[in-house]
C-alpha cells in the first residue's frame, strides 16, 4: 500500500493495484478484526502488541494469522 502511494511509473502502479485486488488488501483490516474477534480479542486487545500477551493468547494470534491466509486445509494437533 505504501508503494502504491509513492509509485510514479504507470505500469508499476497498475501492477501494484492488480496485486492489491488479487489479495483483497482493501478488506484486510476488517477481515483481521473479524477473525480476532472470533478468537476472543476485543477491540482494545486488537490494538495491543502481540508481545504483551501470554503464551496462550500468542497462540491465538498465530492461529488468526493462519486463518487470515484462508488455507484449504488446516491440521491442528491439540484438541484444546
Amino acid at each position: 500500500l505504501a508503494e502504491a502511494e509513492t509509485a510514479s511509473d504507470p505500469h508499476r502502479i497498475a501492477e501494484i493495484q492488480m496485486r492489491l485486488i488479487d489479495i483483497d488488501a482493501h478488506s484486510a483490516e476488517a477481515r483481521a478484526a473479524s477473525i480476532l474477534a472470533g478468537l476472543g480479542f476485543d477491540q482494545a486487545a486488537q490494538a495491543r502488541p502481540a508481545s504483551s500477551f501470554s503464551g496462550g493468547w500468542r497462540m491465538r494470534v498465530a492461529l488468526a494469522a493462519v486463518l487470515f491466509a484462508e488455507p484449504d486445509l488446516l491440521l491442528l494437533d491439540e484438541p484444546t
